[in-house]
């Protein structure tokens, strides 16, 4: 019943270019191709939670919004396919801000095929998607050249290749400033290290916000940013200048005596 009220509501905005319906776990694909219908075409969607809704929610999503549409968010959405992405290559060419986390039937062919089609990403939640592995990451080097947040969490057939992929796109590495790696027991630090080095927007150090999420990734620990690593060799150099200082007073205390 608040599920309908809050449907007619919207469709009494006729302006309304913003919806969100975050864990409405009632809606359906029928009544959420009603509200698409009858709205003019959304630049903002929020499907979050919304785990009854199908492929067919978002090939009719894809229909009505086409490239208005900018920001998506399916997080959780586990019946989608790669029929859903495909649908989204072919009408949202527009979309800026995607949220696919833990829609864990997504492949590398969905993925492919969106960034094939989406050269507009600046920010792209993978997170969970455990089927997925480098040729996506391949992808996103290729056609993501304004990706700035990138979740990968719990990604975890991804390898060091995959990341090197990443390091090797220098139009991505300039504007990545976001990077969730945490969960992705696989890999090691040379890899990251060459797309910590590569992105300059990367930051291990607490100066900086410490944008990169290596938690539960114990062979990612060396990882260091290049102002970070500059801290630890101020570090290191202020701990031999003051043992050498204690070493002198001994040294002078004992000629003292």
């Amino acid at each position: 019943e608040v599920l309908g009220c809050r449907l007619k509501l919207v469709q009494k905005l006729p302006n309304m270019r913003n919806v969100h319906f975050q864990g409405c776990r009632l809606l359906g694909d029928e009544m959420l191709s009603r509200l698409l219908r009858t709205n003019p075409p959304l630049t903002e969607l929020d499907l979050s939670g919304c785990v009854q809704l199908t492929d067919s929610a978002v090939e009719t999503a894809s229909k009505s919004c086409g490239t208005a549409l900018t920001r998506l968010n399916l997080c959780g959405l586990h019946r989608l396919t790669c029929k859903a992405l495909h649908a989204l290559a072919s009408g949202c060419s527009g979309l800026e801000s995607l949220c696919l986390a833990w829609c864990e039937k997504i492949l590398d062919d969905g993925i492919e095929a969106l960034l094939a089609h989406c050269p507009k990403l600046t920010d792209l939640d993978l997170c969970g998607l455990h089927q997925i592995g480098d040729s996506s990451l391949g992808s996103l080097s290729a056609h993501s050249p304004h990706l700035q947040s990138l979740g990968l969490h719990c990604c975890r057939r991804i390898t060091d290749a995959g990341i090197r992929a990443l390091a090797n796109s220098p139009s991505l590495c300039m504007n990545l400033s976001v990077l969730n790696l945490s969960g992705n027991l696989k890999l090691r630090a040379p890899a990251v290290q060459a797309l910590v080095d590569a992105a300059p927007g990367i930051h291990t150090c607490v100066e900086h916000g410490r944008n990169i999420n290596i938690s539960g990734c114990v062979y990612l620990l060396p990882v260091t940013c290049k102002c970070g690593q500059s801290d630890l060799n101020r570090r290191l150099q202020l701990e031999i200048e003051m043992t050498e200082m204690e070493e002198k007073a001994f040294n002078l205390g004992n000629v003292g005596f």
